[in-house]
């Protein structure tokens, strides 16, 4: 006969498991998601600073998960690669998105010349990237920087919106 206490630990272990052995969901497809970004009403201006909310919609059929950082790269009107380094501004779990449901992160910049060897750069297009796709989409941005290094982007980590209500 087992002891209580034997008892107490196997159901502690089974109760314990859906948090520590949670199903891994796949990483979303680049066809199941939506790149779209929201300035909030001008919520990220201000006082030389600039930025807006980057949004990843899944679309289905499916739930999935994101990096809570994806890869941010900007460029030009000509598709180049302009000098524009993020810098996470925190971390998080890795998003999971039902059917529906959002991710978000804000990305924050300056955009004037404030430093005395300021370079600005005008961006065109954003790409975001995780391991199973890429999405792009048109951003014009004015991001500037310390003279002698890149301009630099704040990029919160992605965290999870609740999917809209059902109408």
């Amino acid at each position: 006969m087992k002891s209580p206490f034997a008892y107490f630990l196997a159901a502690a272990m089974v109760f314990s498991m859906p948090q520590t052995l949670r199903a891994a969901l796949p990483f979303c497809a680049q066809a199941q998601l939506s790149l779209g970004f929201d300035s909030e009403n001008g919520n990220f201006d201000g006082m030389s600073h600039s930025g807006i909310l980057l949004v990843l919609r899944n679309l289905g059929p499916r739930p999935c998960q994101l990096t809570a950082l994806p890869a941010l790269v900007f460029q030009n009107l000509h598709g180049r690669v302009l000098d524009i380094a993020t810098r996470p501004t925190g971390n998080a779990p890795a998003p999971r998105l039902a059917v529906g449901a959002e991710a978000t992160a804000a990305l924050r910049w300056v955009s004037s010349p404030v430093y005395s060897h300021s370079h600005c750069l005008k961006s065109a297009q954003l790409s975001v990237s995780w391991p199973e796709g890429k999405l792009n989409r048109s951003l014009a941005a004015f991001i500037c920087g310390a003279g002698g290094g890149p301009a630099s982007v704040a990029q919160a980590p992605l965290a999870t919106d609740p999917p809209p209500p059902h109408s």
